[in-house]
């Protein structure tokens, strides 16, 4: 289960609560900049998959009382990351095709390219966000700071570890 826009609201809140106040943290998402949806990618590659829009997550920080302070686009290295791989998986076609079949070398080489080309040319964007509490800008830093990963349900995080799990987001103390 991946982070919708259905979730935003819980998202946010624990986010809020688990960052102390003056804290800064950061927000590493995958998003859209535009409005379209690719049919085949989520028929396909992730069924029923949800992409961010930039400027829907950014409407939400002020009801919760974050301030964004930079927002940094990787969206060109993400292009590159994809064109690699696509290679790397076409160097390989011979095993793919052994271990899964021709229709799956195929849509995933397909998906490799589009998405790479979609990083470079199109919508798609890796973003990272720093933000930190709204009603703090004026006071000293606190030297709590939590990094934020969108990511699928994990079933089981140690007590004893440093990181925090919320339904369909980690939250991890540095």
């Amino acid at each position: 289960r991946r982070v919708g826009q259905q979730q935003y609201a819980e998202f946010f809140a624990k986010w809020k609560q688990l960052l102390a106040p003056q804290g800064v943290s950061l927000l590493h998402t995958i998003g859209v900049t535009g409005g379209s949806k690719n049919a085949w990618f989520t028929k396909y590659i992730f069924p029923g998959g949800h992409i961010h829009a930039v400027s829907k997550m950014v409407e939400y920080l002020p009801s919760y009382d974050f301030r964004l302070m930079d927002y940094e686009s990787l969206r060109l290295h993400y292009a590159m990351t994809l064109a690699g791989w696509l290679k790397r998986f076409k160097d390989h076609e011979n095993e793919v095709i052994e271990m899964f079949d021709e229709r799956f070398y195929r849509m995933w080489r397909l998906y490799l390219a589009g998405c790479s080309s979609s990083f470079r040319y199109g919508e798609l964007d890796l973003g990272q966000w720093q933000s930190l509490m709204f009603f703090e800008l004026d006071g000293p830093r606190s030297n709590r700071r939590i990094v934020v990963t969108i990511i699928g349900d994990r079933n089981k995080v140690s007590s004893t570890s440093k990181t925090v799990k919320s339904k369909a987001f980690l939250v991890q103390k540095i």
